[in-house]
């Protein structure tokens, strides 16, 4: 029995086209699974940016609190 050169070349197309599938869903997993990640680290430098910028806020009205004591001391 042959197998003639038209199945085969359909044989291979369709490899071809399920390798590209599989490809492309591997590339798309992975991509968002990226974004995911982003996205949590984005949030955890927000929480940590806020945190310092409540620190620094805190830190300056307590010098400027201090300061003006000092300076309304006779």
């Amino acid at each position: 029995m042959r197998i003639s050169k038209q199945t085969k070349k359909t044989t291979l197309a369709q490899q071809g086209r399920y390798l590209l599938i599989c490809l492309l869903s591997m590339l798309l997993l992975f991509l968002a699974g990226s974004v995911l990640i982003l996205n949590r680290t984005q949030q955890q430098v927000y929480e940590q940016l806020e945190e310092i910028s409540k620190l620094y806020t805190d830190e300056l009205d307590h010098r400027f609190f201090e300061s003006a004591e000092t300076c309304s001391r006779p």
